[in-house]
């Protein structure tokens, strides 16, 4: 058999004796022979048992890449994600220091009229409302389901900023690299919405070339998709989404192959349209959940926080020996230890107890919520100086930094509270640039940039304050400076009224009023964090730790105990029950616990049914019950049926017990 020149192809290499002819049934390619040099072309189709030759090499090359995802993946969430990174001596470990929060069962449910951290404590002491889930458990059925028959493809899990939903993502795709948990999938993809709100705009993309750029150490994503009901895609922090998710229209689209938008292959991997057979679990706070429509969500679950155990586990682990004491210290501080529910906060003060350690001791520590915060934002200004000229700086230190570092201060304080304003929380490079802020005005402790310029197909950065608390801490920090500074134009807008001329304590008042009418009009609570700040920067403690920030000036105290008769006087109105509670929390940072005081009296002698309580009094008896370490089992309606007012303001605390009468 001689080799010619195939006469239709004249100058090409002649055809191998073996071709690829056909496409087998099971889509395996044929390799039949040809016989070449007579006119007539004979095939000899050769059959090829696929289960014994393909087959185990497919089988091979995707436990391989299950293999090479599993190492990434560990390698990417080896540390739990911290606030502040720079700000410990070390990244702790996942699988050693994972503390899992308290997770239910429940439903999406209205929008509240509550400040997210409030609404979450109120929650926190509703245990029997809902099934407690674990955290691994998540895409389980109920154990009275049957497998077979239920599918649970779409999970959200929803919680308030600082619970731990990244926290959370990060230990279960730790677990599942480890091959302790999620072992129904062997592929998890973790596509955070920060990072996918920062694609360019206008770019299209298929979901495996989406795929690519997030995970380039898996090469054959065809072979992944080949079986879509063992993956699993993590869609974290549905809140800072950017995206438009327009669900109702969105177009359909079904290829893995064909490019959309983003936010197009988003809805659709929700709908189900796209890899209709693999899971999807959205992380989110409970405010941006309206955009999803609950037909195509199959189980809600909710990060309720921290209960006490696992406060003291938290607390051990992190502060090992040290960890007993600082506990029953706390316990006697009700106000910080009814915050530690929240996994952030107890960061905090870990952050606070390992670089400050004399606020361990008890007398030190700090007495209210500001308090924490000051000190917090004390340490971050001293690493700042401690990482770019290499001495150690303490809280003592930052008293002399923050005169040479007032301008840029401000400028971050007065980024914070402009954004608080508009409830903005992701700031661009240009933000930063009209604010006067650049790299060495950005202090670490308080400012993440997530996303970076080198970082594979993201053109753009962006920059977020640590937590939203710390947002919230700086406006009213904000307010603070710049109603300190003499004979200088204010620049705190809430009604566009100046303190031109006025003295500090005047000015500060007056900016309370304008901030605590704005608050308490809010239907959503989205001020009171914001408020109880602005009421702890009014007291001389804080005030004396931010001397460089706050020009020189003579402390006039009245100021704390103008508020605090405003506040009173407040409570008497006809407000929502919400924030009267959030007003009695401003009492407890001036340390006025007048009102609580006698309501505790009152029940301590078994007066309080017999009694004719005021409107303010009725708030002190919910605050007092709110806070309270007895068990919350029967709500005794009777004493206070006659009085409308009074049961209204007893409203959120009645839905903490199990039972009513």
């Amino acid at each position: 058999m001689e080799n010619k020149e195939s006469p239709s192809s004249p100058g090409k290499a002649a055809p191998s004796a073996l071709r690829s002819m056909a496409k087998a049934e099971g889509g395996s390619t044929q390799i039949a022979p040809i016989i070449m040099g007579s006119n007539n072309t004979i095939q000899l189709p050769i059959s090829i048992n696929m289960t014994q030759t393909m087959m185990p090499n497919t089988e091979k090359s995707l436990s391989h890449l299950k293999s090479i995802h599993r190492e990434e993946l560990q390698r990417r969430c080896a540390s739990l994600f911290e606030y502040s990174s720079w700000l410990v001596q070390c990244k702790p470990s996942t699988s050693k220091n994972f503390t899992e929060p308290w997770l239910t069962e429940g439903e999406m449910g209205p929008a509240s009229h509550t400040h997210e951290a409030l609404e979450a404590f109120y929650q926190l002491h509703q245990r029997n409302s809902n099934r407690t889930i674990k955290l691994a458990d998540i895409f389980h059925p109920r154990p009275t389901e049957q497998p077979e028959s239920t599918r649970i493809r779409v999970v959200v899990t929803k919680g308030i900023a600082g619970i731990g939903k990244t926290v959370c993502t990060d230990w279960l795709v730790h677990s599942w690299a480890c091959g302790s948990s999620l072992t129904q999938f062997d592929f998890i993809f973790p596509l955070p919405f920060q990072k996918l709100s920062l694609l360019p705009a206008g770019h299209l993309y298929s979901l495996i070339n989406l795929l690519m750029l997030y995970f380039p150490h898996l090469h054959c994503f065809e072979q992944v998709m080949a079986s879509p009901n063992r993956c699993l895609f993590i869609l974290d922090g549905l809140d800072e989404c950017q995206l438009p998710l327009e669900f109702t229209s969105c177009p359909e689209h079904s290829s893995v192959l064909e490019p959309a938008s983003p936010a197009c292959l988003v809805v659709n991997l929700i709908r189900g349209s796209l890899l209709p057979r693999a899971s999807v679990w959205i992380t989110s706070r409970p405010v941006a959940l309206g955009c999803l429509p609950s037909c195509h969500i199959d189980r809600i679950t909710e990060i309720q926080g921290f209960l006490d155990s696992q406060i003291e586990e938290f607390f051990n682990r992190r502060l090992g020996n040290c960890g007993d004491k600082i506990i029953a210290i706390l316990k006697k501080q009700k106000t910080l230890f009814n915050m530690c529910y929240i996994p952030a906060f107890c960061w905090l003060l870990a952050i606070i107890f390992e670089r400050s350690p004399k606020t361990t001791e008890e007398e030190c520590m700090p007495k209210n919520v500001t308090e924490v915060y000051t000190i917090f934002f004390m340490l971050a200004v001293a690493y700042q100086h401690h990482r770019s000229d290499g001495n150690q700086r303490s809280v003592e230190d930052a008293k002399d930094l923050l005169w040479s570092n007032s301008t840029n201060i401000q400028n971050l304080s007065r980024m914070a509270y402009n954004g608080l304003r508009f409830q903005k929380m992701f700031f661009s490079p240009q933000d930063l640039e009209d604010y006067n802020l650049n790299g060495s005005g950005l202090y670490q402790g308080l400012v993440k940039e997530f996303v970076s310029e080198n970082n594979g197909p993201f053109c753009q950065k962006a920059y977020s304050f640590v937590h939203l608390t710390v947002q919230e801490y700086l406006a009213a920090l904000f307010v603070l400076i710049d109603c300190s500074v003499p004979h200088k134009r204010s620049l705190f807008s809430l009604h566009k009224e100046l303190c031109l001329g006025r003295s500090v304590p005047k000015g500060l008042f007056s900016a309370f009023k304008k901030a605590c009418e704005d608050a308490i009009q809010s239907p959503v609570g989205h001020l009171d964090l914001f408020l109880r700040f602005l009421c702890g920067l009014a007291m001389e403690s804080n005030q004396c730790l931010l001397q460089g920030l706050l020009g020189d000036y003579e402390e006039e105290p009245s100021v704390a105990s103008q508020i605090a008769k405003y506040i009173h006087e407040a409570l008497e109105k006809n407000l929502a029950p919400e924030r009267c509670l959030n007003l009695l929390h401003c009492l407890g940072e001036l340390r006025d616990n007048s009102l609580v005081e006698k309501i505790k009296d009152f029940m301590a002698n078994g007066s309080l049914s017999s009694r004719s309580l005021s409107s303010a009094e009725y708030s002190a008896l919910a605050f007092v019950l709110e806070t309270s370490d007895e068990a919350l089992d029967v709500f005794s309606l009777n004493p206070y049926v006659s009085v409308p007012d009074g049961l209204r303001r007893l409203s959120p605390v009645a839905k903490l017990y199990r039972s009513l009468q």
